[in-house]
């Protein structure tokens, strides 16, 4: 008899690159960037695409203008989020997989392995922009001047989450240390590797 034994590892590395602008510093990029994103998504691969690469556009001429910080975060992907995508591998569809909203929080406890919500979230919205190359996955969510202010110690994203606070399977959480104002926008691109 012979017993044929094949082990694969996935690993997950998630990069969160913050940045806080002055929308006063550029005042007409910053409200092409948001009318452009009151628009209704399209639909269709194209259409998404389309979507995609106009915004890329957007926000860098808006962040070039008016970027006044930037930090890089590195996260840990938590067990919920792993757990779903061993299921959707497996063919069980209790979760579609898909990141769909990102949160920020004040609790300053360091992320673990057990989580299943940011430790204390107080901010919520979809995500802005999505794309995969590859083994990578792109997620971008632009948080408007006027909303989310106050100091933030966390984010995360969350697979199949709801308007309201701890919905979803979180997938992400990651310490960060952020302060935003009334006239800052906040850009959190985030970039997910699976190696």
């Amino acid at each position: 008899m012979i017993t044929l034994q094949v082990k694969e590892h996935l690993n997950i590395k998630t990069v969160y690159t913050a940045t806080i602008c002055d929308f006063t510093k550029a005042i007409a990029e910053y409200y092409t960037l948001l009318n452009f994103l009151k628009k209704p998504l399209p639909k269709g691969k194209n259409g998404r695409e389309r979507h995609r690469m106009m915004y890329q556009h957007l926000k860098d001429a808006y962040h070039k203008a008016a970027a006044v910080r930037v930090e890089k975060y590195v996260n840990l992907a938590p067990t919920a989020g792993r757990a779903v995508i061993a299921q959707r591998l497996s063919n069980i569809t209790t979760y579609t997989g898909i990141l769909n909203y990102a949160a920020l929080g004040d609790d300053t406890t360091v992320p673990t392995n057990g989580d299943t919500t940011l430790g204390n979230e107080t901010y919520r919205q979809t995500i802005t922009s999505q794309n995969a190359v590859n083994n990578l996955s792109y997620q971008s969510v632009f948080i408007p001047a006027g909303t989310a202010t106050g100091t933030h110690k966390e984010a995360g994203l969350f697979i199949d989450g709801a308007a309201g606070a701890d919905t979803g399977q979180l997938f992400s959480h990651v310490n960060i240390d952020i302060t935003k104002s009334a006239q800052n926008s906040l850009t959190l691109d985030i970039e997910i590797t699976l190696a």
